[in-house]
């Protein structure tokens, strides 16, 4: 047996929880009717109404607000006929208007964002998620800290078997992140008193490093 068919496979852990440090809000205005063109011009109304009233809150520049996606698409609903079956019947066109809204977490506008959206005629449909904006160098960090793990490991169990170890290769290696995130929700009844307090996110990395015996 040469040394290339000895091997160890010892796997490698690292886990952090961070503070996010920002906040992605998605929203979605939708419009629904018989005309064609009506639909199109709602919407586009809308969205100018929303990026105005938007840029009038202080320190929020025009910069962070995107809109992502346009669609419009012909709208059914299933009735019943008078036998009982469902069909499907034609009542217009549907209009939906994306738009995503970046914050930093140290300029403490989602209240204003939140509070500004409540005062629209019409109601966007919107989704809070929370993010850090540095994941790449957390992820490097971690996959640093999970080959140290795996070394470390397979130190122990070379000098217990007074062995020497090469590492082959990374043969494997994952992240996990949970991010918090808020559940859609249509603008309801809010207060610049109500906290929105973000949980933290949790990284974890794992690596499986092979080491060949010397």
């Amino acid at each position: 047996m040469n040394n290339m068919d000895r091997y160890i496979k010892v796997a490698g852990y690292s886990s952090l929880s961070v503070k996010p440090d920002k906040v992605e809000m998605n929203l979605n205005i939708v419009n629904v009717d018989e005309d064609y063109s009506k639909v199109v011009n709602d919407s586009r109304n809308d969205l100018s109404i929303l990026l105005e009233q938007l840029t009038k809150i202080g320190r929020l520049s025009r910069k962070n607000i995107k809109t992502e996606e346009f669609l419009v698409t012909p709208y059914y609903e299933n009735k019943r006929d008078k036998d009982g079956n469902y069909e499907r019947v034609f009542k217009g066109y549907r209009s939906s208007n994306s738009v995503i809204i970046t914050l930093s977490m140290k300029d403490n506008l989602l209240n204003s964002v939140i509070d500004t959206i409540l005062k629209l005629d019409f109601k966007p449909e919107f989704h809070i998620s929370y993010l850090v904006s540095n994941l790449t160098k957390l992820k490097d960090k971690l996959l640093k800290e999970a080959v140290y793990d795996s070394k470390r490991k397979a130190d122990i169990i070379a000098s217990s078997a007074d062995v020497k170890l090469d590492i082959v290769s990374i043969v494997d290696e994952s992240i996990n992140d949970t991010f918090g995130s808020v559940a859609p929700m249509v603008a309801r009844t809010y207060t610049n008193n109500e906290a929105l307090d973000p949980k933290d996110i949790n990284l974890s990395y794992k690596v499986e490093v092979t080491y060949s015996i010397k």
